[in-house]
């Protein structure tokens, strides 16, 4: 899901790529007899099929599911759209704006405010030192100020911090990595902060720190999914073949040069030809796909672990309103991690609105297998609970458990992508993109920004190699 990701309105920018000195795809010639795979119908997959076929590429894109937009999907709920957590667009990529813009239909711009839940205040969100001195106060930040000087004089410091919590305490101090990570981190991943790699901590509070000003971000009034479903209809009239509900189950390659070449996909039995195949399905997934002769890539991929996320609806008459679209819950004490209220989204008169609140855990986990009344009972209970929202009664609630929806930042996870990312490197015709395809957390805008540049360079390669 997207964790604390910073938005801005849609601006037109200059296209900016890892490729950017080479030609655009559109410079390209003899692309007509190009014929590129696209694995996955997210953002990601959709954004790399638009632009290839822009530029009169032969596409095919295989979905699993029965829908186009993973996990940005919407669902309707009581006559509205609601997100699957709340995903928000935004991006400075000049194609990704615009072909984001001409899908969405209506738009509506809402004001962003996010807080931090600590167990008996909330702290705006981005954290500002003197946000949290207001919060801590004195005492608990001269006791934070205390234990990092003595971290940076002790022969515990590091100038290269292993992991989360050792960068939290030598960033903020012992006091703050507990009362403002620990806790959330754990409950986030699933494993401890001494597990978790340092750019976790790094990517949430340093991406906090560019945060400045009111934020707003605008909203299609039809949900994320119409996004994907215009999208899907532009590519159908492009040409583009769009398989539902249609699993890859094997990749097609050939020994070439010295290295794997991959030369197309086995879909339902049939063996289909391809010049390229872009993947969003998970890394380690297509590590064993490509290479399966290779045991240590397989044991390695193993180590790509993603939690699943339950998410508890509910559509409430009483009470009142958030303050805030959504906010973390960091303390181990409540199960949840976050609240959003989706009234910030939806276009209700009858002073009714739809909370959402999101659990994660692993499959094997007692949550994941829990029922739906016992779920919404526990959510209830700790909505209440926090006191930030008065009493509520929800008249309706609605369950979504989506399995595998957020890579883990593990130690464990970071030096197999290593071994593995080198691996790939060396095959042939294969690229990978996507908050899945990259193992990292990657929003709507970043997954389609990153799924262009690889379709450029795609084009480009097979047209000047």
């Amino acid at each position: 899901m997207d964790h604390q990701t910073d938005t801005q309105q849609l601006n037109e920018a200059p296209e900016t790529s890892a490729v950017a000195a080479k030609p655009t795809i559109t410079e390209c010639s003899d692309v007509s007899n190009l014929r590129v795979a696209v694995i996955g119908g997210g953002p990601g997959g959709l954004a790399a099929a638009a632009r290839l076929a822009e530029a009169g590429v032969s596409v095919e894109l295989f979905e699993a599911g029965a829908e186009l937009g993973g996990l940005a999907r919407s669902i309707r709920l009581w006559g509205n759209p609601v997100e699957l957590s709340a995903h928000i667009f935004r991006s400075s990529d000049t194609f990704v704006n615009r072909l984001w813009r001409e899908c969405a239909g209506e738009l509506k711009e809402i004001t962003l405010r996010r807080g931090i839940f600590d167990g008996s205040a909330v702290i705006e969100y981005p954290m500002t030192p003197l946000r949290i001195v207001r919060n801590l106060g004195i005492v608990q930040a001269m006791r934070s100020l205390t234990s990092l000087v003595y971290r940076r004089m002790s022969k515990r410091w590091s100038p290269t911090p292993e992991n989360a919590e050792q960068w939290m305490v030598q960033t903020y101090g012992r006091p703050l990595h507990e009362r403002f990570l620990r806790d959330y981190a754990e409950k986030l991943w699933g494993v401890p902060c001494d597990q978790i790699s340092a750019s976790f901590p790094q990517f949430l509070f340093q991406s906090a720190g560019d945060s400045k000003g009111d934020q707003t971000f605008f909203y299609p009034r039809n949900g994320n999914s119409s996004v994907w479903n215009a999208l899907g209809e532009r590519l159908l009239e492009s040409g583009v073949k769009v398989h539902l509900r249609t699993r890859v189950s094997q990749l097609e390659s050939v020994d070439h040069s010295a290295k794997r070449r991959v030369t197309g996909l086995v879909v339902d039995g049939e063996r289909i030809a391809f010049d390229h195949v872009i993947s969003t399905m998970p890394l380690g997934l297509l590590a064993r796909l490509a290479l399966p002769a290779n045991q240590r890539v397989s044991a390695l991929a193993t180590e790509l672990r993603a939690r699943s996320t339950l998410l508890v609806y509910l559509r409430a008459t009483s009470g009142s309103r958030s303050a805030y679209n959504w906010l973390s819950v960091y303390p181990a004490s409540y199960r949840m991690g976050r609240i959003t209220d989706f009234g910030h989204w939806l276009d209700s008169n009858d002073g009714s609105t739809v909370y959402c609140l999101e659990y994660w855990c692993d499959r094997d986990d007692d949550l994941w297998s829990q029922s739906d009344a016992a779920l919404t009972d526990l959510a209830l209970n700790e909505l209440n609970q926090t006191g930030q929202v008065g009493t509520v009664e929800a008249q309706e609630s609605h369950i979504e458990r989506l399995p595998a929806t957020h890579p883990v930042f593990s130690l464990a996870a970071q030096d197999a992508m290593s071994t593995i990312n080198e691996e790939l490197e060396a095959v042939e015709g294969l690229s990978s993109v996507g908050r899945h395809g990259s193992h990292g957390v990657l929003g709507m805008g970043e997954s389609m920004e990153a799924a262009r540049e690889v379709a450029d360079k795609v084009v480009f390669d097979l047209t000047h190699g």
